[in-house]
């Protein structure tokens, strides 16, 4: 009797020990990364790390077009603006940087509003009403 249940207990460990090096295996291979990577969207502010460099001017998203008037003000798609907002910080796991620009009436906007206005938040209070900011680009800092 004793010796059966030496061997259902030995058996038990060599199948868990088992499992916990495939679920090792899984969890290391690129497809979970992948997955896993694109969930991820918490953001923490910060500034740039010895790893980045200055920003590369080939890598810029411009979403809309728009001019400086002779008054000083900005205009983007019949709107006037009276600030041009660089608001730089970094996402959580981002290797770099990221610089939105907005063209605001508002005088200060934070990182967190920022990205979350750019389209990235699933909540529509994070938006900016058309009057108050216009996102126009964005740009990775290297």
């Amino acid at each position: 009797m004793k010796k059966k249940i030496t061997i259902i207990i030995s058996i038990i460990i060599v199948l868990f020990i088992a499992g916990i090096i495939a679920l090792a295996v899984y969890r290391s291979s690129e497809g979970y990364r992948q997955k896993n990577a694109a969930n991820e969207a918490q953001v923490v502010v910060g500034s740039s790390s010895t790893g980045c460099e200055a920003v590369n001017p080939d890598d810029k998203d411009k979403f809309k077009d728009y001019t400086q008037n002779s008054d000083g003000t900005w205009e983007c798609e019949g709107n006037t603006y009276k600030y041009k907002l660089e608001i730089t910080g970094r996402m959580n796991n981002a290797t770099c940087d990221t610089t939105f620009v907005y063209l605001s009436n508002i005088k200060e906007i934070t990182f967190d509003q920022a990205w979350k206005a750019s389209g990235l938040s699933s909540d529509m209070n994070d938006y900016f009403d058309i009057e108050d900011a216009v996102l126009v680009m964005w740009q990775n800092v290297y």
